[in-house]
């Protein structure tokens, strides 16, 4: 289960690095970092829990896995509004 999780985020990650490097965002370091740091941070918190793995960890290791994860939605979310990102990739990426 929890290598499933991970293995999820890392594709997540994988498919943010081909949107970020192509495109109008290709152009843009800052807002491209950004995107690419947040997608990265969501699966080392979640590999870090697995080396941590105990109750006392969990929902601390949780709740950073998901804070990580709404900075990347409103990151998308902006790339998506300023019209760096395609509808049909942010729409795929977002879920």
């Amino acid at each position: 289960m929890k290598s499933h999780i991970w293995a999820k985020r890392i594709q997540l990650v994988k498919q943010i690095d081909i949107v970020a490097n192509d495109g109008n965002l290709s152009i843009f370091f800052g807002l491209k970092y950004q995107l690419k740091d947040a997608s990265v941070s969501n699966s080392a918190n979640i590999a870090e829990w697995f080396k941590r793995y105990s109750r006392k960890y969990f929902l601390t290791f949780i709740n950073i896995a998901k804070w990580s994860d709404g900075e990347l939605r409103s990151l998308l979310r902006v790339n998506f509004e300023v019209g760096y990102i395609e509808p049909q990739i942010y729409y795929q990426l977002y879920n």
